[in-house]
C-alpha cells in the first residue's frame, strides 16, 4: 500500500491541509489524531504519485474521506509482483540462485495475496481499490 510517515500539514500545501482539517475534524492540531490521520492520509495520497484521484476517498468525491493508506492497490502490487519477477530473472542470469529464489518466492507469496484479497471470481476481474474488508465496484482486469 502506499504510506507516507507523515502526520501533520504538508509544508507546500500547508494552509490547505491545514483549512482542510479544521473542516473536517474540527481542528487542524496535529496532536489531534483525527487530523493527525487525515494529514497522513494526504501525504500518502501526494507520495502515490496519484495525488487527489478519487479512487482514494471512501465516499468517491470528497478530498475530507481520503484513506489512501487504507487501500490496497492492485496496481501497485501488480507492479511489485513484476519487479520481483524481474529481479530473479536477472540473478539467476548472474548465477546468483539463492537471491533468486527469494525473489521467486517473494512473488508467489505477493501473487498468492493478490488473489486472495483483490480477486473477484464472479466478475473475473481485480476489484480495485480494495481495502481489507471491502472491495469496490472499480475493476483491473487480470
Amino acid at each position: 500500500r502506499y504510506w507516507a510517515d507523515w502526520y501533520q500539514p504538508r509544508p507546500e500545501s500547508y494552509r490547505e491541509d491545514s483549512e482542510l482539517a479544521r473542516n473536517v475534524t474540527g481542528t487542524s492540531s496535529p496532536t489531534n489524531s483525527a487530523a493527525a490521520q487525515l494529514y497522513h492520509e494526504l501525504s500518502s495520497g501526494a507520495e502515490s504519485g496519484w495525488d487527489y484521484s478519487s479512487r482514494w476517498f471512501a465516499d468517491g468525491k470528497t478530498l475530507g474521506t481520503i484513506r489512501t493508506s487504507q487501500i490496497i492497490p492492485a496496481d501497485l502490487n501488480g507492479w511489485l509482483y513484476q519487479m520481483e519477477r524481474n529481479i530473479a530473472w536477472a540473478a539467476n542470469l548472474t548465477g546468483d540462485g539463492a537471491t533468486s529464489d527469494r525473489f521467486n518466492k517473494a512473488a508467489a507469496a505477493r501473487k498468492e495475496a493478490m488473489d486472495r484479497l483483490l480477486w473477484d471470481n464472479t466478475t473475473g476481474v481485480y476489484r480495485y481499490p480494495a481495502t481489507q474488508v471491502e472491495h469496490s465496484n472499480a475493476v483491473l482486469l487480470k
